[in-house]
């Protein structure tokens, strides 16, 4: 989930590093978030 998309939700950037503070979202890259234990798509060209 991209920063943009959860701006839409009402989430600032702010609040994002504090989900990401207390374990509620994992970062995996700047602007990059997921919710722990959610599968993540590879999008590598092969």
């Amino acid at each position: 989930m991209a920063s943009q998309d959860l701006a839409k939700l009402g989430i600032s950037a702010d609040l994002a590093v504090h989900y990401v503070g207390a374990g509620w979202l994992e970062r995996l890259e700047r602007g990059v978030f997921r919710r722990p234990g959610e599968l993540t798509l590879s999008l590598l060209a092969s």
